[in-house]
């Protein structure tokens, strides 16, 4: 199904490829995909994945670059623009990955060290935590190596609809898109497979919201 944006994006890339004299196949073999592929990407019937997405931006060059990236969450902020040392706050760090797919286990304890980050994009500062990502089922929004800010403040399943949220399930956590179905709450990947299912959220002492994701950040490795 198209996202939110899609249409943009698949002007955009349709309009990329053209200023580059590229045809369908050639951009695809840049992007390491087919030419059909390429087609549905210009058609909004699907979105390019994160490495596909590195490539347009490579592609489009400064300033529409940063068009590109910011669809994977690689803001200009986070890559060296000055920042006044008083606005910045610090949130910890999980050595331990969340999933984007069937759970994972994340212990608190375990901090790896601390997101330095402007104080703006974290109003609830103390309550907020991040987490590297593991797994699929929330691409092309969340890629597997993105970190993620969970504001753990933001709890209240009732006012979580549509939001996308980091549950609890015993020592496992994972991040899906928080839905309803009549009188059961749902979390659901953006795409639900055998092994990335949608879960029922039965009691509270089966899923637990711990908090809703924020933001989140790309990693520029993955992008060279």
């Amino acid at each position: 199904m198209p996202q939110k944006g899609s249409n943009e994006l698949a002007e955009r890339t349709k309009a990329l490829r053209e200023a580059k004299g590229l045809t369908q196949a050639e951009l695809g073999r840049k992007c390491g995909v087919d030419q059909g592929a390429v087609a549905k990407w210009e058609a909004g019937k699907l979105q390019p994945n994160g490495r596909a997405i590195g490539v347009l931006a490579a592609l489009a060059g400064d300033p529409d670059k940063w068009w590109w990236l910011e669809q994977i969450g690689i803001n200009r902020s986070i890559l060296g623009v000055p920042v006044d040392p008083s606005d910045i706050v610090e949130v910890p760090l999980f050595k331990d990955r969340i999933s984007a797919g069937p759970g994972w286990i994340m212990d608190e304890r375990n901090i790896d060290g601390f997101l330095k980050l402007p104080r703006d994009w974290v109003p609830h500062a103390r309550h907020v935590r991040a987490a590297k990502v593991v797994g699929d089922s929330m691409s092309p929004i969340i890629q597997s190596g993105f970190t993620v800010l969970i504001d753990t403040a933001d709890r209240d399943h009732k006012l979580l609809l549509r939001k996308m949220v980091a549950a609890r399930e015993g020592d496992e956590i994972t991040i899906k898109w928080l839905r309803q179905e009549g009188k059961f709450y749902q979390l659901v990947p953006e795409h639900p497979t055998d092994r990335n299912r949608v879960r029922i959220l039965t009691a509270d002492k089966d899923v637990a919201i711990i908090g809703r994701i924020i933001m989140w950040i790309g990693s520029p490795d993955q992008y060279k």
